[in-house]
């Protein structure tokens, strides 16, 4: 038997969603999945249309069937700026348009350069730019310290830090910015200029 749950709108009564499922569990999930437990929507299996204080349909609620699978929750990341509050992002909104990365491990060997980098004994660097739909861009960089025993370039001080900038602002002196202000290696400045978009002329 299929369960029919109508959820709404608890200001204006308006039916929101139309969500069918195998059984009343089964729409009660895909519910709370959809609205959580705000106190603005409600679920009930009893709309009463054209009731004093029944629901009031409406020909755009969304259909939803309960049973079929979820869709995997939006990756979310959080980004320290430089001398501001950090901004937390949906990563399919801002994709990665340029990136470098690197380390100060200087060892050859396959085997004990991952051994290394695992063990803590080497800083390890990125310097990232993301850009949204809008023209905005975030260009920030992470330098992660190697501790501090190990004597590498950074001391065992970490880093992180970037800037939030309006579209048509000049990347290239952004990137150069951050990665400065990090104290990462120019060459991996460079390699971060170098995986930007080309322009065309």
């Amino acid at each position: 038997m299929i369960a029919t749950g109508y959820a709404y709108s608890t200001e204006t009564r308006r039916v929101l969603a139309v969500i069918r499922g195998t059984d009343n569990a089964a729409v009660e999930r895909a519910y709370a999945a959809r609205y959580g437990d705000s106190d603005s929507y409600g679920l009930t299996y009893s709309p009463a249309f054209g009731a004093v204080d029944g629901l009031i349909d409406s020909a755009d609620a969304a259909q939803v069937d309960a049973d079929a699978p979820a869709e995997p929750p939006r990756k979310q990341r959080t980004i320290t700026l430089t001398d501001r509050a950090p901004v937390k992002i949906y990563e399919d909104e801002w994709p990665v348009i340029a990136c470098a990365t690197g380390d100060s491990c200087e060892i050859s060997d396959y085997a004990r350069r991952q051994q290394a980098l695992a063990r803590g004994e080497c800083d390890t660097y990125s310097l990232r730019v993301r850009r949204h739909a809008d023209g905005r861009c975030l260009v920030y960089s992470v330098l992660d310290a190697a501790i501090a025993a190990w004597h590498a370039p950074a001391g065992g001080e970490s880093w992180r830090g970037g800037e939030l900038l309006d579209a048509g602002e000049n990347l290239a002196e952004a990137i150069r910015r951050v990665g400065t202000d990090g104290g990462l290696p120019d060459s991996l400045i460079r390699d971060c200029l170098a995986d930007l978009p080309a322009e065309e002329l």
